[in-house]
């Protein structure tokens, strides 16, 4: 939402990890109330959004959305509200948003991705990424970018140094709002 008659311009929102649990139903990204304008690109790029409840953005058209990696875990299909179309699953959505993913991202319970994880090495190259994760970790620059905030380590060092004892992932259940860890 802007104010006063005011404008976004060069919206770039990328690499970031979101576990959204809400008490009712509602979008994890919504961004139906915003105003853009002016030349440069308005994005959402390489993040990962994990939504417990099937609605996931509710966006005019006026910002692009580039290669995140979606997950809901429930029964019923995901629904995107997007350029003020609905599309109810991801086939309908694709039409909208063509390299957007649908994959379990496989994290672990600090929100990294575990071996295995589509979230790593999957990412867009994007303009001045930062140097490091959202853990501090450093970003390679010729490694190609993970999704999400939080980068799959680059070492063994890395990885016993980040890595809790005694949990290794997590598992969500969409039925319960409880976490079951597993070893």
């Amino acid at each position: 939402m802007t104010w006063d008659g005011g404008l976004l311009d060069g919206v770039f929102i990328h690499n970031n990890t979101f576990f959204w649990n809400p008490p009712v139903e509602g979008p994890p990204v919504k961004m139906t109330e915003t105003e853009f304008g002016g030349s440069r690109s308005n994005s959402v790029i390489n993040n990962v959004i994990y939504s417990t409840v099937p609605s996931m953005i509710h966006s005019g058209a006026g910002i692009k959305f580039q290669h995140n990696l979606y997950w809901y875990p429930g029964d019923s299909l995901p629904k995107w509200s997007y350029g003020g179309r609905e599309h109810v699953g991801l086939t309908s959505y694709r039409a909208a948003a063509k390299d957007e993913l649908f994959i379990e991202p496989k994290l672990d319970w600090l929100l990294r991705p575990l071996a295995g994880s589509q979230a790593i090495g999957r990412g867009l190259r994007v303009p001045d990424p930062g140097s490091q994760d959202a853990f501090g970790a450093p970003l390679l620059p010729g490694k190609p970018p993970d999704i999400g905030a939080i980068h799959w380590p680059t070492s063994v060092a890395e990885a016993t140094r980040n890595r809790s004892p005694g949990v290794s992932s997590v598992t969500f259940r969409a039925q319960s709002p409880n976490l079951r860890f597993a070893p």
